[in-house]
């Protein structure tokens, strides 16, 4: 919860089945919830709350109204009252650079791409997005705005280079019908003027409504899918109705772009208009070629507090349920007694969630000999260090597409213990430059461990391939050369396009379909 200045963290509370038995005397005991105690500061604040979730997400909320702290003076009520009733007069969805948002984007010789993701943190998809807009803003391509559910330090990194970025509420938390989401998606479209824009480039599964609000207004649309999750259960959060319209977006999108051909399978029965297709990820290496230069090996376990002899694992990425980080805990625990002393881990990328709680619950646990040697680091952006410590990388993901993070771990020559899920099988090979092992199975981890730990010369041939390995893979520029084909390929089909739909007509007759399926 944050007021003005002050910020506190919420004592937690969940759904649970035991709920009345902890909280007798709780009024509400069929739900739980959070609650926090903040002492707010005089004048004018707007309250707003972060809710970091388990997945990694974070979701951002901003009390709609200002509210006006004042003391007992009578002399300031009047003066204050009328200042706050200036900030909350009635406003647009968004609460950042809503002005802008309200108006066509800027008139321009350039085409101008709408980009709709659901967070700005410098990781996974929203980061990838970045990158291929900033290579498309850099190169004279396109101009670019953004639209996002969550603010993030990516907004600062969108607007140094020019880009306008635009931060709304989710759209899609107070639908319960299909008619609600009519509404929603002609009410964003007019905020937005989406008939102004050329292109609109969706970020992962949760902006299909963007998809289907510029179907309504005649955009093309490019959806980016980096969820390696059944389609039956993807949407099963929303309502049935809207559920299924979710769905047909896969139809309705230019091109639905997955980042690796075992997840493009995973949704080929819904690839009805045959536009799926499949560009790996590649990375930048220039970036990861100076911090080499900045940080030796022995610099980097120095400043680890790593010796030579030591062995030192390393794993990244949002500590969550589905990066399955208690698994590599649970398999450090069953190594031999002998090898704790040899052995150092990080795990870089933790965030407030009951899942961090857990992880640190457990390394706590660990044998006496072995609890010190695992750390559980929150998350940087200064990474380099870590890779440049490390002796093996670790990935224990259930799901993943296609994981920035395995092709860093080959850019600095480490050897790879992962899970063979999804994309990582196009990255990782098995036996070469890495060694695989099945979800769940912490018998098999704990042996590759092992091996990692006693046998150097092993763990040096896999880490020999690492290198060689990513170079076979789709390179940053190859990545970036086929998203712009397809934004060329989008734009044509727009220029051709006989005619686009009037703004008012579209709305009528995108409102009234949806409302004669209810």
């Amino acid at each position: 919860v944050r007021m003005g200045g002050q910020r506190v963290l919420c004592h937690y509370g969940v759904r649970r089945a035991d709920i009345k038995t902890l909280f007798k005397d709780w009024v509400d005991a069929e739900h739980s919830g959070f609650f926090a105690e903040i002492q707010p500061p005089i004048g004018l604040v707007r309250p707003s709350l972060e809710a970091h979730l388990e997945n990694g997400e974070v979701l951002f909320w901003k009390a709609p109204r200002v509210l006006l702290i004042w003391p007992n003076w009578a002399i300031f009520r009047w003066l204050l009252t009328t200042v706050a009733r200036f900030f909350n007069k009635p406003k647009t969805l968004f609460h950042r650079q809503a002005t802008q948002a309200a108006h066509p984007p800027p008139q321009s010789a350039r085409p101008h791409m709408l980009l709709c993701t659901h967070s700005l943190d410098r990781t996974g998809a929203p980061l990838h997005q970045f990158e291929v807009a900033s290579q498309c803003v850099s190169t004279g391509l396109m101009d670019a705005t953004v639209l996002s559910s969550a603010d993030g330090p990516l907004a600062s990194d969108y607007e140094a280079i020019g880009v306008p970025v635009v931060i709304t509420h989710s759209p899609l938390r107070k639908v319960d019908h299909l008619r609600d989401y009519a509404d929603v998606l002609n009410s964003l479209g007019g905020q937005l003027k989406l008939d102004a824009f050329d292109l609109v480039y969706a970020n992962t599964l949760e902006s299909f409504y963007i998809v289907d609000c510029a179907d309504q207004w005649g955009v093309p649309a490019l959806w980016n899918i980096h969820e390696s999750q059944s389609w039956q259960t993807c949407f099963q959060d929303l309502p049935p109705a809207v559920a299924k319209q979710a769905r047909r977006c896969f139809e309705k999108a230019h091109r639905v772009v997955f980042v690796s051909h075992k997840t493009q399978a995973l949704f080929s029965s819904l690839n009805t208009q045959d536009n799926f297709i499949t560009i790996n990820n590649g990375i930048k290496l220039e970036g990861i070629e100076k911090s080499c230069l900045d940080w030796s090996r022995p610099e980097a376990r120095t400043a680890l507090g790593v010796s030579e002899n030591e062995v030192c694992l390393l794993t990244v990425g949002a500590v969550c349920e589905r990066k399955n980080q208690l698994e590599l805990i649970e398999a450090l625990r069953s190594l031999p007694e002998k090898l704790h002393t040899q052995v150092r881990c990080y795990v870089v990328g933790a965030r407030p969630s009951l899942y961090s709680q857990q992880l640190a619950q457990q390394i706590e646990a660990l044998p006496e000999t072995l609890k010190d040697r695992v750390v559980m680091v929150d998350e940087t952006s200064d990474m380099a260090r870590f890779y440049r410590a490390a002796d093996v990388f670790v990935c224990n993901s259930r799901f993943e597409s296609y994981p920035r993070v395995i092709l860093e771990a080959m850019a600095y020559g480490l050897p790879i213990v992962t899970t063979p899920v999804f994309g990582i099988q196009e990255q990782v090979r098995n036996n070469i430059n890495g060694v695989f092992y099945e979800p769940g199975d912490v018998h098999a981890l704990r042996q590759h461990l092992t091996r990692c730990i006693e046998d150097p010369q092993w763990r040096e041939q896999l880490a020999d391939q690492s290198r060689p390995t990513l170079d076979s893979l789709t390179t940053f520029e190859q990545m970036i050369t086929a998203y712009q084909s397809l934004i060329e390929e989008a734009r044509a089909e727009s220029a051709n396009a006989s005619t686009r739909h009037l703004a008012t007509g579209a709305q009528v007759r995108s409102s009234s379909s949806l409302r004669h399926e209810v």
